[in-house]
């Protein structure tokens, strides 16, 4: 029983590194080699992305580069304030961006799950639709990008039991650190594919996402993230289906396999991304819900106090910038300064009583008022902008 307790912890911790870490690259996999790619051409769209931290991705064609989320939002500080990323394509060809030459694309009516990362004790966001896209919209940047060859997008209904053709980075002897976990080679050096066979085991409907077993020696290890899976008719036709999202263990008999959890797409899907910081981001992007406000671990909130209590001579309104900052980050900036000041002013108001954990319920109660508060303000400011349309 003890065994079985430890291994589900295990099995946890493993899932969450995962999308931390920016999870897998494949190890046991068969290389994509020249004559692979000639064979099946949308090969030479594979890309590998490095934004701080080693990810996949797989390039649509016009300047639009798809791959998961976090390989950005849980790099601790958002890639606009860290590192600007490395395009680095199959042929081994790569592109340096600059802060000017892209934007990054979510979807703003993804929900948002803040978690609390005890290694590197600091909280991090996690999207209930890990996609991102990496929109080239410098035009000489994107005339060095390869030619598209034709891939379609969704399309196609993923049922148990379908075999997914699987792509990573291939693991190579070159390497640069352990799996503590697992004592296994993590981060390839060289930009080289691996392409595997997978088989859906599991149908998460609710998430729109996936697992998938793997169908031969080889799992998915640091690296992989964004990482394109593709399914072909029987009539020879390719649909991009899914991108990797993360990892988990199947432990079968004395086997232990790490499963494939995979984040659907679809070209309609695809559609509805907005830019971030952009003018129509504040306007589609959903506010947090009470739900996500009651599940933040109190580790963040502990991290929010103490910026008031460590600093008292540091001015109020100073203060509460710095935690509204830091709160809108971790809420995928859904808020304007002056709302995102004013969570921060309610969320922190009973600061100087909290004497143990129990008492930051009020701090969770003052950010669940702040959220009400801010809604009814916009509710508000949108039936003013309605009547003056009217009487216009």
């Amino acid at each position: 029983m003890r065994f079985h307790v430890f291994l589900s912890k295990l099995i946890s911790i493993v899932a969450f590194l995962c999308i931390g870490s920016s999870a897998f690259a494949h190890k046991g996999s068969a290389p994509v080699t020249g004559d692979l790619v000639k064979e099946k051409p949308y090969l030479n769209n594979l890309v590998r992305i490095n934004a701080g931290v080693m990810g996949s991705g797989f390039y649509l064609g016009d300047g639009v580069v798809v791959t998961a989320a976090h390989n950005f939002t849980t790099n601790y500080k958002y890639l606009r304030f860290g590192v600007d990323p490395k395009i680095t394509f199959y042929d081994g060809t790569g592109i340096q961006l600059n802060k000017n030459d892209y934007d990054v694309l979510l979807d703003p009516k993804s929900g948002v799950e803040v978690k609390w990362d005890s290694a590197n004790r600091t909280a991090v966001t996690v999207l209930e639709k890990d996609v991102a896209i990496l929109k080239i919209v410098n035009k000489e940047v994107l005339a060095k990008f390869p030619t598209m060859a034709p891939v379609e997008v969704g399309g196609i209904t993923i049922q148990k039991g379908m075999q997914i053709e699987s792509i990573g980075l291939f693991e190579n002897q070159e390497l640069k650190s352990v799996d503590p976990l697992f004592g296994r080679n993590m981060a390839p050096v060289e930009t080289v594919f691996g392409i595997g066979s997978f088989t859906v085991a599991e149908i998460r409907e609710s998430q729109n996402k996936f697992v998938a077993r793997p169908d031969g020696p080889y799992q998915t290890l640091p690296g992989d993230s964004g990482g394109p899976m593709f399914v072909t008719d029987s009539k020879g036709k390719t649909y991009l289906v899914a991108i990797h999202h993360a990892s988990m263990m199947d432990p079968r008999g004395l086997e232990f396999v790490r499963q494939s959890i995979d984040q659907m797409v679809s070209k309609d899907s695809l559609e509805d991304f907005v830019a971030l910081f952009s003018s129509k981001w504040l306007e589609k992007v959903s506010l947090p819900s009470s739900k996500t406000i009651k599940e933040i671990p109190i580790e963040f909130w502990k991290e929010l106090i103490q910026i008031r209590i460590r600093n008292p001579n540091l001015p109020a309104r100073l203060a509460l910038q710095e935690i509204g900052d830091k709160v809108n980050a971790k809420f995928l900036w859904s808020m304007t300064p002056e709302e995102s000041l004013l969570f921060a002013k309610m969320a922190t108001r009973p600061y100087v009583n909290l004497n143990s954990d129990k008492d930051y319920s009020k701090v969770v109660q003052g950010a669940e008022e702040a959220l009400k508060t801010i809604n009814e303000q916009r509710s508000l400011t949108a039936t003013k902008g309605m009547c003056s349309s009217m009487f216009q």
